[in-house]
């Protein structure tokens, strides 16, 4: 049962992994899940068949969630703008009680209570992503894919900014993605595999494959790297780590809906009242969801 909970997780990450300004991380927060992550790979030497055990089923619904609701999200947030982005709210929101009881719980340990320092680590990084979210994208060119080397490597290198996503809360990868110019060939990269592992067509599975490889592997990389370094910043500096998770998690929000195309009919009497009530249906499910793993 325990598994098929962090599959569901995972979903919910790979999911938000695809949403210019939402962050699996910030998910992954929101579940209660995120210490665990940062933790397994930390350890995943010392402890590997512990790490694999957690690590295995959250990568599977994770796989699953990019492959299924890549193109899912686009038609949403193309049609249904508002709603979708107050559901996702709803889910980020929902994670705030759990966040705060470790938040707390760091602070009793080091015999601490909040100060200047915890004050100025949450603004920081609430404006970062704040900026990030409004950050000026539409003139941005956008790339497009090929087997050339320079090409390639840029895949690894952005492969390595998409993985602060999943490591860092609030940092979303595709919006970063979106702001270089990278989404679009990144959404026609995983699409592409899809399509050409459903038609059987083993040129266009070999090409996407290097593509998604390139990708990958720097993607690895980048998780490796980054949660060496929050791990450490949560052994050292619980309290202020977890004030900068606030920052940038409760920035969140603001990243989504900056990236709104809004029209008069998006705040029609049904549409808001549906967007309230999917938010508070998010809230419930990630606080759900994340009092499982508590």
């Amino acid at each position: 049962m325990k598994n098929i909970w962090l599959i569901i997780k995972g979903i919910f990450m790979g999911v938000a992994n695809i949403v210019p300004g939402l962050s699996g991380g910030t998910i992954a927060v929101s579940l209660g899940i995120y210490d665990d992550i940062i933790r397994s790979i930390a350890t995943i030497k010392s402890e590997m068949k512990k790490s694999l055990r957690f690590f295995i089923p959250l990568l599977i619904g994770l796989l699953l969630g990019v492959a299924l609701f890549s193109r899912m999200i686009t038609y949403l947030f193309d049609f249904y703008p508002l709603v979708t982005a107050a559901t996702f709210t709803g889910l980020i929101l929902g994670g705030f009680p759990i966040l705060w009881k470790e938040f707390r719980s760091s602070l009793y340990l080091q015999k601490k209570k909040i100060n200047y320092s915890h004050w100025m680590i949450f603004l920081a990084m609430f404006v970062l992503v704040a900026w990030m979210g409004v950050a000026e994208v539409s003139g941005t060119s956008t790339h497009e894919l090929s087997l050339e080397l320079p090409t390639l490597f840029i895949l690894f290198f952005i492969g390595i900014i998409a993985s602060a996503s999943m490591v860092i809360p609030g940092i979303s990868g595709s919006l970063v993605m979106l702001i270089l110019g990278w989404y679009q060939a990144f959404l026609a990269m995983i699409n592409g595999f899809i399509d050409a592992l459903r038609a059987v067509d083993i040129n266009e599975i070999l090409t996407f494959g290097i593509y998604c490889a390139f990708f990958g592997v720097g993607m690895l990389v980048g998780i490796a790297v980054i949660s060496k370094l929050i791990d450490q910043m949560f052994r050292h500096f619980p309290s202020y780590t977890y004030a900068g998770i606030f920052g940038l998690v409760l920035a969140s929000p603001i990243a989504i809906f900056s990236n709104l195309t809004l029209e008069a009919s998006s705040f029609s009497i049904f549409t808001v009242l549906m967007s309230v009530l999917l938010a508070i249906v998010g809230f419930g499910l990630t606080y759900l969801l994340g009092n499982k793993s508590s």
